[in-house]
């Protein structure tokens, strides 16, 4: 769709960037009905987003009046300079549900399990931090277990951007019961009304100055063991443990904008990245220093996907690319630094306003590559139709477009 995008641009004689402006839905527009269906069959809807200031700002980093001004000058050296634009939408936060269960130990410990284990997104600190907010206790306090059934049997796992949504707001809303129930039990142990405590940092203490207070790790230590009955002369706690099933109401659309502006060596085919823009979207941040690991990495293996990786087939059928000397991946020297912002518009769709990011770097880098390459180009007449852009395939598409039908 970015591609056709440009094709049309090009046909109307507007610039891209001008004509995506013309076609967004706005923020007064949320929520948006798309008319269509999505993957579970549901009428498709956008939830929140502001897509014109995406491309505002992708715009304004990306300058590409300057970038047509350096074209009106003439290639130098046979190097052409292009821009491109992309704008990417996901619905995130996948259901049917997920689960997280909190447990108060005896040490006065939280430990955390969530059915979604992870493979390096980093769900410990997130979870640990959305639990810790949610009760009131130190970060350093909270174990979080992923994955293990004996802890929490029921689980659906971490794929399609969709475990922030869900173990995290299963992990908030158990979070915020286990914290009703530690002020419950400290007030009885305290003999005051439940309302006249509050729970922070681990201590439970009165709201006014100078009243009682305990600590999390003595209420725990006398609450009785898990299957004992509770006694009833009120001297202790109870249980203090939560299980919760979060299931999404819908989807929690993320967005993004990429802009590229790139050098293409006529010459050799070699295109280099000069400039990369992304301004994405993911509602609520938990962890920022996680969530832009987890744009560059992805816009990393759409840049690897749009320049270098290719799997390519035999006449038998037998692939040709079946070890890293034959299939090019990039390594950190051919990422650039990314121009990174971010818009915050929390998605309705669940109580912490997140929505999914672990997919959304990798959506636009192919497109917009593309749209660059084919404007650098366009001195030439090319017209970009397939990937990866390797030196060989720039190459081939100078010379097709320069040879007469």
């Amino acid at each position: 769709m970015e591609r056709a995008m440009d094709r049309l641009a090009a046909a109307l004689g507007l610039a891209p960037e001008e004509l995506r402006a013309r076609n967004l839905v706005g923020p007064d527009e949320m929520p948006y009905a798309t008319g269509l269906v999505d993957r579970s069959g549901s009428p498709q809807s956008y939830d929140s987003g502001d897509f014109p200031e995406l491309l505002r700002r992708a715009v304004a980093k990306a300058d590409p009046e300057g970038v047509r001004a350096r074209q009106r000058e003439g290639a130098r050296d046979g190097k052409h300079i292009g821009v491109g634009f992309a704008m990417y939408i996901e619905a995130t936060g996948l259901g049917p549900f997920e689960t997280a269960r909190i447990d108060i130990a005896p040490t006065g410990r939280v430990r955390l399990a969530i059915g979604a284990p992870s493979q390096g997104q980093g769900h410990r600190t997130s979870m640990a931090q959305i639990a810790a907010d949610a009760i009131g206790v130190p970060l350093g306090v909270i174990d979080v277990t992923g994955g293990d059934t004996e802890a929490t049997p029921f689980g659906v796992g971490t794929i399609a951007s969709r475990a922030l949504v869900n173990a995290g707001n299963a992990t908030h809303r158990a979070g915020r019961l286990v914290r009703e129930k530690i002020i419950d039990a400290a007030a009885r142990r305290l003999g005051v009304p439940a309302d006249s405590l509050d729970l922070s940092d681990g201590v439970v203490a009165a709201k006014e100055p100078g009243g009682p207070s305990m600590d999390l790790a003595e209420l725990a230590g006398r609450a009785p063991l898990p299957g004992t009955p509770e006694p009833t002369d009120g001297r202790h706690g109870t249980e203090i443990s939560e299980t919760v099933h979060f299931r999404p109401p819908g989807f929690a659309v993320a967005s993004g904008a990429h802009a590229a502006v790139v050098e293409v060596d006529e010459h050799t085919g070699a295109v280099e990245i000069l400039h990369y823009v992304v301004v994405h979207d993911a509602g609520v941040i938990v962890n920022p220093m996680i969530a832009e690991g987890q744009v560059t990495g992805g816009i990393a293996q759409g840049i690897g996907g749009a320049l270098y990786e290719e799997m390519v087939y035999g006449p038998d059928g037998q692939p040709r690319t079946g070890t890293y000397m034959d299939y090019l991946v990039p390594t950190s020297s051919e990422i650039p630094d990314l121009d990174m912002d971010e818009l915050f518009t929390p998605s309705p769709m669940n109580d912490l306003g997140v929505k999914g990011l672990g997919e959304g770097g990798a959506i636009a880098p192919q497109a917009v590559l593309a749209n660059a390459v084919e404007d650098a180009l366009r001195p030439f007449g090319v017209v970009v139709r397939r990937g990866p852009l390797s030196p060989s395939r720039v190459r081939e598409l100078i010379r097709t477009a320069a040879t007469p039908a």
